[in-house]
Parts: C-alpha cells; structure tokens; sequence
C-alpha cells in the first residue's frame, strides 16, 4: 500500500529521470560562415627604382593604395575572396627632383583568406594574385639635358601594359559584431615586362625607358588598413 502511494516519478525509477542539460563547452563547434566585405588604404613603399632612377639606397619613395574587398567565408578558417586596387607611386624621392616617374597601378584578382578562430580578435593572413594593369609617366624637366629621357626630347611621356602580380599579408582585425576593423603589412610583387610601348622603340630612348625595370620583379612593401562589415 505505501509503494501505491509514492510520487510517480519514485515510481518509474531513476533511470526515468529527464536527461540533464550538457554543458555548452561540450557541444559542438558551430562553423562561421557567410558574406563579407570591406575598403582598404594602405601606403606602398617601391624596392626598386626603374633602371634610369638608379638603386633604392639613393632616395625613399612612398604611394597611396586604395581597394575595395568582397568575398565569402566558406568556415572559421577560410574565406575566398575578390580585390580591386588602385596605387600610385612617384620617385625618387617622392617625386620632388627635376628627373621623375609616376607608376599609377590597377590591380584585379581573387584571394584566399586565412584567420584564427577568434570571435572577437582574429590573426588574418591572405595570399592572392592575378592581373596589373601599369600606367609609366615619366617627366623631365631639366634645363640641360645631354640624355633625353623620353623620345624627341620631349618634357612628358608615358607607357603602359599589363602584367601579373602577386599579393601577400598578414595581421589582425578586431570583429565588433560583424564590423571588422583590421590592421596588416601587405607585399605585392608585380611583374614588370608589360610596361614596353613602341613609343620609346627609337635609337635615343629604347635602351632608357622601353624596359623601365629590365623586366625583374617589382616589390612594394608597406602597412595596411581597412573596415567593413561581415554576416557571419
């Protein structure tokens, strides 16, 4: 008679008890994914002057970059995305000399973007590449000049081709509930024999100015900054 009595949970058993909750630690790892994008600025610092410029040890240029970013996030640890940049350069020195070039430059390609697990703070690196398109000026306006750098002697000419580039960062960026806010060192390595034009095809100017960086490589180095927005 007191066994009929007793609350019907008593009854069924402890094995009858509903199942505790887990901890959160113990579930799962829920993957991030979706769209993103952002705008960037960055200031490029050029390894190499073109040949007539002499070396890099002689004067220190700088240029603004500016791009814009789009892409999507596949898993916490990958994303592909797509760029477009544009970057200009003048030297040497920046360009305050009486014998100068302006190297304007217009980069498009796709990007792989690497990132630590961090909801709010992530390390980022991201490798890329694919087309250049590299616009020459050159200006000259020296009172005596024994070795004109453009053909005919004129004060201004320009060249322009395209070429392959590469692209490397890395760095960190601060996730604010889907606004990214980052900082990075970006490398871009750029292929220079597209830069030849028939213009400078002439006895006086070929050797000078048809090849501006003897088709080697072309580095530029320097900090990188960008913001967006990210549904993840």
């Amino acid at each position: 008679l007191r066994l009929l009595h007793q609350p019907p949970l008593l009854q069924r058993g402890a094995g009858a008890l509903p199942p505790l909750p887990k901890d959160a630690a113990d579930a799962p790892h829920k993957s991030k994914r979706g769209f993103f994008g952002h705008v960037n600025g960055s200031v490029l610092f050029p390894l190499r002057h073109p040949t007539r410029f002499g070396k890099i040890d002689d004067s220190v240029s700088s240029g603004a970059n500016v791009g814009a970013r789009m892409g999507y996030r596949v898993n916490t640890y990958a994303a592909f995305e797509g760029l477009f940049d544009y970057g200009n350069v003048e030297g040497p020195s920046n360009g305050s000399g009486s014998l100068t070039y302006s190297l304007s430059s217009f980069r498009l390609g796709p990007g792989l973007r690497l990132m630590s697990p961090g909801d709010t703070v992530r390390f980022v690196g991201t490798v890329g590449g694919g087309l250049a398109v590299h616009i020459m000026g050159y200006e000259d306006t020296r009172t005596a000049v024994d070795d004109p750098l453009c053909p005919n002697g004129e004060r201004e000419c320009s060249t322009n081709g395209v070429d392959f580039f590469a692209l490397t960062e890395a760095g960190a960026e601060v996730d604010l509930e889907g606004v990214l806010i980052g900082l990075s060192v970006a490398a871009y390595f750029s292929s220079t024999k597209g830069m030849n034009d028939e213009v400078f095809a002439n006895e006086k100017a070929s050797v000078l100015v048809e090849q501006p960086y003897e088709n080697r490589v072309l580095p530029m180095i320097g900090p990188r900054a960008y913001i967006g927005y990210a549904f993840w």
